[in-house]
């Protein structure tokens, strides 16, 4: 049997609980977005110190409102990790050359 004051029963407190639900995330993708904004004001050199490059900000900032913009920023952030490695891994084979044809995904750094 269930309690007379159950979620189940009282569809007035469901209907309360998804209007909370829906604006805890639009709450949290506002502040999602506003990270994604505050990462647009750091210069080429933090951005890529982080993984990304500003096209990588500028994409994610276009991307539709129901779209976590920080969670593209780590994809594509990943995807790039994983690409510089297997650049490294090839030059590696190649006894520390780049092979021919490789395009290095950013110049080297000059000290």
């Amino acid at each position: 049997m269930r309690a007379p004051n159950s979620a189940a029963s009282n569809p007035v407190s469901t209907v309360v609980a998804a209007v909370l639900r829906f604006g805890t995330m639009i709450r949290t993708a506002g502040e999602r977005r506003r990270v994604v904004h505050s990462l647009a004001s750091l210069d080429d050199h933090m951005l890529r110190d982080i993984g990304l490059t500003r096209f990588d900000v500028e994409a994610a900032m276009v991307e539709p409102a129901g779209t976590d913009a920080t969670l593209v920023l780590a994809e594509r952030a990943r995807e790039l990790r994983q690409h510089q490695r297997a650049l490294a891994q090839e030059a590696q084979a190649w006894g520390g050359e780049t092979p021919t044809g490789v395009v290095r995904s950013f110049p080297k750094r000059v000290a």
